[in-house]
């Protein structure tokens, strides 16, 4: 099991490497110039203690190879030349470590940003039947937390690459100095690997926990905050820490284990590698009366090489961490992507006769919500949907919308079935209203053309006019560039009703669809939108869904809908419309 984790987060890494492969080139290529760096500066520490205890150049393995790096730049080893080159050599080090390290820093947010850039990619190509099966929260999550998470692991497996090379410098200068040294650095950190291994464990596990629990929190909490007001209202808002009280223990407890077996791996090994390198100093200074200077430099040696696989090993279960919310982001990228519409072919449209839906059925699981209804909708006129909630009215336009595709029969414009149509292409036409406005806490003008460019001013003026809000508009202290505040809370619903509709109009389309549009309205508000719809014209066709008598009664086409079934009061176009139920 535990060697199949392993795999997983190598796995995990090499897949990363063959993502990126011009950065990771470029910060090894940079690891390596320091490693080499550095073991110019480790090879010089010898002869530069020897010369300035006055005991002269010896003939060890580690000053016979720094006396041949002198030979070769042409500088004769003093003890001035020799510590300058140290200076020199470690600060080259210093440029070369910060350099690659830098832009691992730097990868790691193009990284995140790839990561985000990809997830919000495939959730706007996702069927609309995914976003009703998952909570916000969790979008909201992976799009934050975990792409920094996840992309971190780009950072730990540079670290670990550093940590790498440092130690194949560090063996080779020991195995130079002192066989033996070498021995023991292994031998130390190979009991650190195994001793403390089970908390690298533990921090994957805490990782993979913590993105669960913080998952589950912020998909509860997102749900929780938009019915904040209604709780507080009725003072109830204190139920919600009981509600959330779970998620928020096992994030408590992920992070605690985290926090734990991180700090222990920290400080663990301090011991460890002390009583190791007491053993060392008494073993060479009594046993074998190594001089003190070359004594200095094996215990800087194997000091240095046991901590660095200590620290490797904290890299590594940093990248075990970063792993799970990789992997965790990864899985909900492929599974937006499975969750993808088609693709966007077939014909088009521009909605010149009409829509019509010929015996229609639609189900959720065994609710069946449309039950062989046939209807039209002509090109050019207001109709509006009749009924009571739960009478499909919703799901009708869901479909004409291709949010789903119908059990049986067919929906058609022009004559031409939605399922053969470029249903992008077809949307692209559509002014949609929903019954739950959003407005974004931006401008009018921002919450009109939500920053396309293709908009300007006058398209939005236009709109405004069209849409009978143009009044109100002009009477604001700044105009168009007046910030509705959050959801629009700085107008009245009459208000963020007709921005709504201006948003929708702007992008002058054959299809304008309102859901409810009248509501939350008061009376008089509700005829001044009705008027409004009427006055648009034959130049849009309209389809309204309600169950105000209001819209019904304004309708060119009235279509009452009771059960999943047309009902008998439905009147066509040119007709005056009925009394409804």
């Amino acid at each position: 099991m535990k060697f199949s984790r392993q795999k997983e987060i190598v796995d995990a890494v090499v897949t990363i490497a063959r993502l990126y492969p011009k950065r990771t080139t470029i910060i090894v290529a940079g690891l390596v110039l320091a490693g080499l760096a550095e073991g110019a500066g480790v090879s010089s520490m010898l002869p530069m203690l020897n010369l300035a205890t006055g005991d002269g150049l010896g003939d060890s393995k580690l000053e016979l190879v720094f006396l041949s790096i002198m030979d070769t730049i042409g500088v004769s080893p003093t003890f001035t030349n020799v510590l300058v080159l140290l200076a020199v050599v470690i600060a080259i080090k210093g440029v070369f470590l910060i350099s690659a390290l830098g832009l691992a820093g730097v990868a790691v947010a193009h990284t995140s940003a790839e990561l985000r850039t990809g997830l919000l990619q495939k959730l706007l190509k996702a069927k609309w039947s995914y976003f009703l099966s998952q909570p916000i929260g969790l979008f909201s999550n992976a799009m934050g937390n975990e792409a920094n998470s996840a992309a971190a692991m780009v950072r730990h497996t540079a670290m670990m690459a550093a940590l790498t090379i440092q130690i194949i410098v560090y063996l080779s200068a020991a195995t130079l100095a002192n066989w033996q040294v070498t021995g023991g650095a292994l031998i130390a950190g190979v009991i650190l690997f195994i001793s403390l291994n089970g908390l690298v464990e533990i921090a994957r596990k805490a990782g993979k926990d913590s993105l669960n629990a913080s998952r589950s929190l912020l998909a509860r909490l997102a749900d929780a905050m938009q019915g904040i007001k209604p709780m507080k209202a009725m003072a109830t808002e204190n139920h919600l820490v009981p509600l959330l009280g779970f998620e928020i223990e096992e994030l408590r407890r992920a992070s605690r284990n985290s926090i734990l077996s991180r700090e222990t791996l920290v400080h663990a090994q301090e011991p460890i590698i002390v009583v190791f390198l007491a053993i060392g100093l008494w073993f060479f200074y009594v046993n074998q009366r190594v001089p003190l200077e070359e004594l200095l430099v094996m215990a800087f040696l194997f000091q240095r090489t046991a901590s660095r696989i200590g620290d490797l090993q904290r890299a590594y279960q940093s990248i075990a961490v970063s792993r799970e919310f990789y992997v965790g982001l990864i899985d909900k990228i492929a599974e937006a992507d499975v969750a993808s519409e088609s693709p966007p072919d077939g014909h088009e449209t521009d909605l010149i006769s009409g829509i019509s839906f010929r015996n229609v059925s639609f189900s959720y699981g065994d609710h069946n919500v449309l039950d062989n209804i046939s209807m039209d909708i002509p090109a050019g006129k207001l109709t509006t949907l009749f009924g009571p909630s739960g009478s499909g009215k919703t799901t009708a336009i869901d479909l004409l919308l291709g949010f789903y595709d119908a059990d049986e029969g067919e929906i058609s414009v022009d004559g031409q079935p939605i399922s053969d149509m470029n249903i992008r292409s077809w949307r692209q036409k559509i002014g949609y209203v929903p019954q739950e406005l959003f407005l974004f806490h931006e401008s009018i003008l921002h919450n009109l053309t939500l920053g396309d460019s293709r908009y300007s001013e006058e398209d939005a003026r236009l709109a405004l006019q069209r849409a009978g809000a143009w009044n109100f508009v002009t009477q604001q202290q700044n105009g168009m560039k007046t910030i509705v505040g959050e959801r629009g809370a700085r107008l009245s619903g009459g208000q963020r009703q007709r921005i709504a509709i201006a948003r929708a109009l702007i992008r002058n389309p054959r299809l304008l669809v309102l859901d409810e549009p009248t509501t939350a309205l008061d009376p008089a508000t509700e005829l001044e939108i009705c008027k409004t719809l009427k006055e648009l014209g034959s130049d849009v066709t309209i389809v309204a869904i309600s169950h105000q008598r209001a819209i019904a009664e304004v309708a060119d086409n009235l279509i009452q809908l009771s059960g999943g079934h047309i009902d008998d009061h439905s009147t066509p176009a040119h007709a005056n419309p009925v009394d409804g139920p």
